[in-house]
């Protein structure tokens, strides 16, 4: 399971990952903003050059997730179901076509109308990802709070933070999986397996 972002390094991926060319695709995808759009350092024309490095031996010995396809179902029910997600990804359309369009009126009151329409689609998005989320309630640990109340800044930095946390529809999905995997028991302990 992963998130889409914008990388601002190198990529370094596990040996027989699901990678090409250091892309991990996750199983699990969230819409956002960006989605429809080229964006990331791949499509950059002076992007860094891909290289492998030599594998190591590893061995992780947590636990497997035997019932990966009711975790993938679920979670696209719950965003299918969430208008907030529709909403991305109509502004994600929005965004593509205001991308890839190339020509404009060069008469001056037809492109003020261009303009007070795009303004008016754009209000439709403005407040998209504010709303806080009751079934979300972050807070730091007690034993960080020493370090997060050492002055002014750092502490309205951590609390603009939680509560941008308190909003945060990936992390909402992110748990409602998470509670998937514990409550469905979809997952089985290595060590378990040899018993």
């Amino acid at each position: 399971m992963g998130m889409g972002g914008v990388m601002n390094s190198a990529c370094y991926v596990y040996p027989d990952s699901p990678a090409t060319e250091g892309l991990v695709t996750p199983d699990i995808t969230f819409p956002d903003r960006y989605r429809l759009i080229d964006v990331g350092e791949r499509e950059n024309s002076k992007a860094m050059d891909w290289s492998k490095l030599n594998a190591l031996s590893y061995d992780q010995e947590v636990f497997e997730i035997t019932n990966k396809d009711f975790l993938i179902e679920n979670s696209k029910k719950r965003i299918a179901d969430k208008e907030v997600f529709t909403k991305l990804y109509d502004q994600g359309e929005w965004y593509k076509q205001n991308r890839e369009k190339t020509s404009y009126s060069l008469n001056l009151e037809s492109h003020q109308v261009y303009l007070e329409q795009k303004d008016e689609k754009s209000k439709k998005f403005k407040n998209l990802l504010s709303e806080k989320i009751d079934e979300i309630k972050v807070s730091n640990l007690p034993q960080d709070l020493g370090d997060i109340q050492f002055d002014e800044t750092t502490i309205a930095r951590n609390e603009s933070w939680l509560k941008n946390l308190n909003k945060d529809i990936y992390v909402e999905e992110t748990l409602s999986i998470m509670r998937d995997l514990i409550q469905g028991k979809s997952y089985t302990a290595i060590s378990d397996k040899s018993d």
